[in-house]
């Protein structure tokens, strides 16, 4: 039988090697899976913090978003820290760099408050969530322009994007600065 030339072999080998590095990397960046917040209200199933209220004004569970939340000291990155986010409906304690898995009941999605401390050092930020779509129709607005040609930018607020079909969720990552 005759073998393989040496670069059938090699791309053979890089093959395997990207495979075996993409089973082992999660999907939400290798942090550790996805901690879901714990809810606070009564009657919660699950991530749905909202089960036990009434149908006619309970926001419809969409599913889970994952969030990462990222702490920063002096543009480092710092990954000491104690974090909690906390709002009406749900709450968790965690350490910085975590990803959190929370309901996404779309616009209806409530706010919340992520803060964290390290010694003396504390830091706090509001999560809300965004129009999705919008930001993704904001980014793909620059990508006409020409190839090596200098691109201005102009951010001039014309009042909310939102359209009929947009969606709305929490944002993917959250940064808290540490002072």
């Amino acid at each position: 039988m005759k073998s393989l030339p040496s670069h059938m072999r090699f791309i053979g080998v890089i093959i395997a090697l990207a495979l075996t590095l993409t089973a082992c990397t999660a999907p939400w960046g290798g942090w550790g899976p996805p901690i879901p917040v714990q809810p606070k209200l009564a009657g919660a199933k699950g991530l749905d913090v909202y089960a036990s209220q009434p149908a006619e004004i309970r926001p419809r569970l969409r599913g889970r978003r994952a969030t990462q939340i990222l702490v920063w000291l002096n543009g480092k990155s710092y990954y000491d820290a104690d974090c909690q986010i906390s709002n009406d409906a749900f709450e968790l304690r965690f350490p910085s760099f975590t990803v959190l898995e929370l309901p996404d009941y779309g616009r209806a999605s409530p706010p919340a408050t992520v803060s964290c401390r390290a010694g003396d050092l504390r830091g706090q930020t509001e999560l809300a969530v965004v129009n999705i779509s919008s930001e993704i129709r904001q980014r793909r607005s620059g990508q006409s322009a020409l190839p090596g040609a200098p691109m201005v930018t102009v951010n001039i607020p014309l009042g909310r994007d939102d359209r009929p079909g947009d969606i709305w969720g929490y944002p993917t990552a959250v940064w808290v600065n540490l002072r």
